[in-house]
């Protein structure tokens, strides 16, 4: 009985200490269990962590980018705005430096000019015995002598360096006496006018050369209408004497070009671009059927003396192409004379085109031309021309002065001024022989340089012969205002001077 109690209580406990093993077993699994829920708790905390770690890094970066990239554009556009900055101050510093140049070259211009007349001298004489009664006059003289009235030969003395025009002497002076004074007085350099051997030569030779270049700026418009400069003949022998005065009159008068020619296509009808027939007064032809530039020549009419309404015509030497529409001008305008005062080829350019026939008679387009007769006479030619057209006939008178270089002037007055003399005449008479009392045709090359002089010299010879006074200015004034650029250089302007004087000295003698 003890003994089945012995087994019994054994197994009793064998059985607890399986209970108690399994109750171990049930709180270690219980145990890892809890283990396992930390951890994965833990690693949960630990993910979300690591999540918003991540998310606060990429906002951040992508903050920081967006940063960065908003400030590289505004470094660009401050960068660039500096460069633009920077090229405009170069610009203006730029045009600021041309502009001080420019100005600095004009003041230089200017006292050079000042300067330069300053030390305006004449250095050398030469003297020879002249033909009769021909005075050889230049374009630049700083002091032209007075003749006594019985003296037929200027002879001009140097003292101090000076031109004094108080010593005069006559044309009988022995002939050692004149190579004497030759021989003291001639230096190197002399520079000898073309021409005659038979010449007074007057040789100036200043420091530098003088500069075709106005030394002030006026109004175009004012000035031309109202410039005026009135003298008595005597007054006109002493103005002429006078080169720094003329030189700085000349310059002070606007030239009035016209800048652009209004007709497209017209071009091609002038013999050079820049000198253009001003539009006020330009010489309009009748309109050819189907060629709207048939009404284009390049040609102004120029009043004359007392404002008498197209007493001329100044226009360019005909070309080629022109030849028919200067044939056709003639006719429309009832033309009676034309005066050439150019050669065909001068220093070997082309200056007119030939369009006067060399035996009897030429064909130029629908005009047939007849040459007349010739008459030779000093330095020009006369030519009787009849001009066919559409059975019609006319004569006129051509004036063909040929002892007159471009941008020059003759080195002797008296035939040209009997030149202006006998065209006056034509103009008067042939009218009455065939009913031509248009205006007179003046050309040379360009059609303002000598044609301007001829029509100032005529309207000049006409106001003193009726006032016995002259006003060049305003006689060169009117002349711009119908064609820019009348007198094109300060020696034409001269010579006018000193052909004008140079009449009125036989006024006063003849008087």
């Amino acid at each position: 009985m003890s003994r089945q109690r012995v087994v019994i209580l054994k197994d009793d406990l064998l059985r607890m200490e399986t209970e108690i093993l399994d109750v171990e077993y049930m709180l270690k699994i219980k145990e890892n269990s809890i283990f396992i829920n930390d951890s994965c708790q833990n690693r949960c905390m630990l993910d979300e962590s690591n999540t918003k770690n991540d998310i606060d890094a990429t906002l951040f970066w992508t903050r920081n980018s967006i940063v960065l990239s908003i400030g590289s554009i505004l470094c660009v556009i401050i960068i660039t705005l500096l460069a633009v900055v920077s090229l405009l101050v170069f610009i203006i510093t730029l045009l600021a430096v041309v502009y001080w140049c420019s100005k600095q070259q004009k003041l230089s211009k200017q006292k050079s000019h000042s300067s330069e007349l300053s030390h305006f001298t004449a250095h050398s004489v030469n003297v020879k015995t002249p033909r009769p009664k021909e005075i050889k006059l230049f374009p630049i003289v700083p002091k032209l002598v007075q003749p006594n009235s019985s003296s037929s030969l200027i002879l001009p003395s140097i003292e101090n360096n000076t031109i004094n025009g108080d010593t005069c002497s006559t044309a009988d002076s022995s002939s050692s006496s004149t190579a004497i004074a030759t021989k003291r007085l001639r230096k190197k350099n002399l520079l000898e006018r073309r021409g005659s051997n038979n010449s007074l030569t007057i040789s100036i030779a200043p420091k530098h050369r003088l500069l075709n270049s106005p030394p002030v700026d006026c109004p175009s418009d004012e000035y031309l209408q109202t410039g005026t400069r009135k003298l008595t003949i005597d007054e006109l022998h002493q103005h002429a004497q006078d080169a720094r005065s003329l030189y700085h009159e000349f310059w002070t008068i606007p030239t009035n070009h016209l800048e652009k020619l209004r007709l497209c296509g017209a071009g091609t009808k002038n013999r050079y671009g820049t000198i253009i027939a001003n539009e006020h007064s330009r010489v309009k032809l009748s309109e050819l059927p189907g060629d709207p530039l048939s009404s284009y020549i390049n040609a102004n009419y120029v009043n004359g003396y007392l404002n008498e309404y197209h007493a001329f015509i100044a226009t360019q030497g005909p070309l080629a192409n022109t030849i028919v529409d200067f044939y056709r001008m003639i006719w429309q305008e009832r033309v009676p004379v034309i005066v050439m005062i150019t050669r065909l080829y001068e220093k070997n350019k082309a200056k007119c085109e030939k369009y006067i026939p060399d035996n009897q008679s030429a064909q130029y387009g629908p005009f047939q031309i007849q040459l007349k007769s010739i008459t030779y006479r000093t330095d020009y030619e006369i030519r009787r021309l009849v001009i066919e057209f559409e059975n019609e006939q006319r004569e006129i008178e051509h004036y063909w002065y040929t002892a007159w270089p471009d941008q020059s002037c003759p080195d002797i007055v008296h035939p040209l001024i009997e030149l202006v003399k006998n065209v006056e005449k034509s103009r008067v008479d042939l009218p009455d022989l065939n009913k031509c009392s248009g205006p007179v045709v003046v050309h040379c090359s360009a059609g303002i340089g000598r044609t301007g002089c001829f029509i100032a010299l005529s309207n000049g010879i006409k106001q003193l012969d009726t006032e016995h006074t002259i006003d060049i200015v305003r006689i060169l004034c009117d002349l711009r205002r119908d064609r820019g650029g009348m007198i094109q250089t300060n020696d034409q302007y001269q010579f006018v001077y000193q052909a004008l004087s140079e009449y009125a000295r036989t006024l006063q003698s003849s008087s």
